[in-house]
């Protein structure tokens, strides 16, 4: 087990080592890529190898534990961090499963912070975000990305 100082020196580090197959995303996510002002107080971890969701606690620092139907290498990024590294998803996925578990990404106002944020950056592309949820095995977040294309300039197949 990790020590108390050594876990809130670097919490994503140490939950990284505690949760090796899991990534940071969601709202946890869209702080890091900065895709919203509002910080979480809490993070929040995603794999497909969670048994189910959960809510866990380290030194009275909550974590969400939430289970996704499959997790694809291609959109995780490692990043270095003081207890090594930790993996966090790219700015697509973190999109994608915010729209998975909007009430777990904030709620629909940090939503909407996600989206504009999102739409404004060098890296938005609505065709990506289709096929990360695709990819992810996620077809009600497909649903609701489709129902916000009119939104975004679409360049390409969403297929």
């Amino acid at each position: 087990m990790i020590d108390e100082d050594v876990f809130f020196d670097d919490v994503k580090g140490a939950l990284n080592k505690i949760y090796p197959h899991a990534y940071f995303s969601s709202w946890t996510g869209a702080e890091i890529h900065e895709l919203t002002d509002s910080k979480p107080n809490d993070y929040t971890l995603f794999s497909n190898q969670f048994e189910s969701d959960q809510v866990v606690s380290y030194f009275n620092q909550k974590v969400f534990l939430k289970k996704t139907p499959k997790t694809t290498a291609e959109h995780i990024l490692t990043i270095e961090s003081p207890n090594g590294f930790f993996r966090v998803s790219d700015i697509h996925q973190t999109v994608v499963d915010c729209f998975f578990d909007v009430k777990l990404a904030g709620g629909k106002e940090i939503i909407k912070d996600v989206i504009e944020s999102y739409k404004s950056s060098e890296n938005a592309d609505f065709t990506i975000l289709v096929q990360c949820a695709k990819k992810s095995n996620m077809p009600h977040v497909v649903s609701s990305l489709l129902k916000l294309s009119s939104h975004f300039e679409i360049s390409g197949d969403t297929q």
